[in-house]
């Protein structure tokens, strides 16, 4: 069984939508959504699958964590400095995209001027 929260919130059992990046999923105390954040100035760009949905190779699934895998690894050549984040875990910085972590945070490169 999937618990879903938004926020704060319970919504109980519910279907993932991947619009809503602020809906965490999670089954058997893990979540099932992950999501690659790339901060920029504009804030953040958000990537979000279904890593239960990946295992099942359902295509749609599958495709954005490749998406996901292809931003990361361009992103990382550009000089990003990436960090794995996971409930109740110290936060981890990273040389290789992890598509099982909860969540990927990629920070640019700081140019100062």
């Amino acid at each position: 069984m999937v618990y879903c929260v938004n926020g704060l919130r319970s919504l109980g059992k519910v279907p993932f939508d991947a619009a809503s990046s602020t809906l965490i999923c999670v089954e058997k105390g893990r979540p099932t959504v992950s999501m690659l954040r790339v901060m920029s100035r504009r804030g953040d760009d958000r990537i979000t699958w279904d890593s239960q949905k990946v295992t099942a190779n359902d295509a749609e699934a599958v495709a954005a964590v490749r998406e996901a895998e292809r931003i990361f690894n361009e992103e990382r050549k550009k000089g990003a400095t990436a960090f794995k984040v996971e409930s109740g875990r110290p936060v981890e910085r990273i040389e290789k995209f992890d598509g099982t972590a909860e969540q990927i945070v990629l920070v640019p490169r700081v140019v100062g001027g």
